[in-house]
């Protein structure tokens, strides 16, 4: 009787070993179906969404080279300076934009582009970098 006991104990341990490895199973391809599903969508919005990022970017940094030109020749009398995009993405009264200062050296960059005193990346996955000196980034979150 004890030997058989042993053998079920046994037994029933390894059914609730399969059970739990049968759950893990369905949530392990639960959770990867989701991931590939969400990669694919990724693969298709990326490509065209870099790109109209870059294609920002590059208006933004013309803009802050006319608001520049502006506040030190041309600002009307009375007016206010205009804060370019860098001082408003540094502006801690808006908490849409996170704004650090980063190691350019870990940055897998796509594109750089250079103007108005500044130099603006688009990395792979998104990152936006800008620098005003090729020394300080500052990594503007998307």
């Amino acid at each position: 009787m004890q030997a058989a006991l042993g053998k079920l104990q046994e037994r029933l341990a390894q059914l609730k070993d399969q059970e739990e490895n049968a759950r893990r199973q369905v949530a392990y391809d639960k959770a990867e179906a989701v991931r590939d599903e969400l990669a694919t969508k990724l693969a298709d919005l990326y490509p065209a969404f870099a790109q109209k990022l870059a294609e920002l970017l590059v208006r933004v940094v013309i803009n802050d080279g006319e608001i520049d030109y502006i506040n030190d020749h041309a600002l009307p009398k009375g007016a206010a300076r205009l804060l370019v995009a860098a001082d408003l993405s540094a502006a801690p009264a808006d908490p849409l934009v996170l704004v650090q200062i980063i190691d350019i050296t870990k940055s897998n960059l796509n594109a750089v582009t250079f103007g108005s005193n500044r130099v603006v990346t688009v990395g792979v996955n998104g990152e936006i970098l800008f620098s005003f000196d090729g020394v300080t980034w500052i990594h503007a979150g998307v």
